[in-house]
């Protein structure tokens, strides 16, 4: 049976839950070239944020490096009182403490024309 101490010592290393999100926007922000892909400047285009769906398999821990694999599952072109582009991706992140899949999930963005 685990020490009670090992738990506690592996919770001060523990990133928050909340911080992942962060990791992957970020991640994707730079898995893609947005401008040959997508035609897209999203740092000076008009751009949101959309949906977003994430499963963690394990927590990120404080110090470790991240790989980001991201693909395209679809792009559409939305019409409301605005034309827009929706482009859905879904990701798998890494860790290196020990090669597993930490998180997967999918995010939408939308580009605005």
């Amino acid at each position: 049976m685990p020490d009670h101490h090992d738990f506690v010592a592996e919770a001060q290393h523990v990133a928050p839950p909340s911080f992942a999100p962060l990791v992957a926007v970020l991640g994707l922000l730079r898995t893609f070239d947005w401008g040959t892909d997508f035609w897209f400047d999203y740092r000076d285009g008009t751009a949101m944020f959309g949906e977003q769906s994430i499963q963690y398999h394990r927590p990120l821990y404080v110090g470790e490096e991240v790989e980001i694999s991201a693909v395209i599952s679809d792009v559409y072109e939305k019409t409301g009182q605005n034309t827009f582009d929706v482009v859905q991706l879904a990701f798998t992140i890494k860790g290196d403490w020990d090669g597993e899949i930490t998180m997967t999930g999918k995010q939408s963005y939308i580009l605005f024309k």
